[in-house]
């Protein structure tokens, strides 16, 4: 089923939220956004306008494919809006939803029928900015270039909440989105399921980890600088921000994995993927005993050809 509800949001937070996206798509073009926040549409799509720029904060798609590519953190004003879902009852509190997908269609663009990646949980919401326009869902959809026939057609005003969950979240039913006959932008708010956190959780590696913490915090440090540029609150907006770099909040993932990315980062938390544990832990296992028999000082003439060369010795390197 899917449902839309009108309750439009105060102007202000509209209007606040559209300039938050135009200041983060330009920085985007920059190359300025860490990690992969920022999706320009695909050369190949350009052309016939199957295509949109993207925002992704809390976890990253290729190809409606979940990828671990590091993002940065669902940021404030977003977690607003995801505090506001629950609040209104479009969502239970059990189905808090962690992650955005920002899709800014301009005139013309479209989205053929698909299905939405079952690595997120159903349901999933999508908030409607800037004009009131239309999806399609049905199991059979025709047409092409962003006008689609067959289904059932909803309609998303300014401000709306569109829940999508049960048969229309798939897989036999699919949803397009039409031609907009003016600029619009949504907010699709999800959460991934158990099984994609399991998944995550098995092949998270130390440089990935690490690549996750360098974008979160270059993420903390870009919106905190550009709420101070949007509001002139010099001081204040950055301490918020800041305060919450080493919280849960500010985890680049999901917030559904924060507790056990925060235990990785303070040495535990997380399973050691099967293979690191066979070919590395277990072998370094195995010849223990002979190491520390045999490795308790320095070969000679490597300490001679050292202090002849001047280099100092590195110990512990690998």
């Amino acid at each position: 089923s899917s449902s839309s509800s009108s309750s439009k949001p105060p102007p202000s937070l509209h209007d606040e939220i559209v300039r938050f996206v135009d200041a983060m798509l330009e920085l985007g073009r920059r190359g300025k956004l860490p990690g992969r926040t920022y999706t320009k549409p695909p050369p190949k799509w350009v052309g016939n306008k199957q295509s949109r720029e993207m925002l992704q904060f809390g976890v990253y798609t290729n190809a409606n494919r979940v990828q671990w590519a590091p993002v940065i953190a669902l940021p404030p004003l977003l977690r607003r809006v995801s505090d506001l879902l629950v609040e209104k009852g479009v969502v239970g509190k059990g189905e808090r939803l962690d992650t955005c997908c920002v899709n800014v269609y301009g005139v013309g663009h479209w989205l053929p029928p698909h299905v939405d990646n079952p690595s997120f949980a159903r349901p999933f919401v999508t908030v409607s900015l800037e004009s009131e326009q239309s999806a399609v869902f049905g199991e059979v959809l025709t047409g092409d270039n962003g006008h689609w026939a067959g289904g059932h057609r909803v309609f998303m005003p300014i401000g709306s909440a569109l829940r999508v969950t049960g048969e229309a979240g798939g897989p036999r039913v699919k949803h397009a989105v039409e031609s907009p006959s003016s600029r619009r932008i949504s907010l699709t708010f999800r959460r991934l399921s158990s099984s994609a956190l399991d998944d995550m959780r098995r092949n998270l590696t130390g440089r990935l980890l690490a690549k996750w913490r360098r974008v979160r915090t270059a993420g903390v440090d870009l919106l905190s600088e550009e709420k101070e540029r949007q509001s002139g609150a010099r001081g204040d907006a950055k301490k918020d921000l800041h305060r919450g770099r080493n919280s849960s909040k500010s985890s680049p993932l999901p917030q559904s994995l924060a507790t056990s990315l925060l235990a990785a980062e303070n040495g535990g938390g997380l399973a050691m993927p099967q293979a690191e544990s066979s070919h590395v832990q277990q072998v370094y296992d195995s010849i223990a005993s002979h190491w520390n028999r045999t490795r308790h000082s320095p070969w000679p003439a490597v300490v001679d050809w050292l202090h002849k060369n001047g280099v100092a010795p590195q110990g512990g390197g690998g």
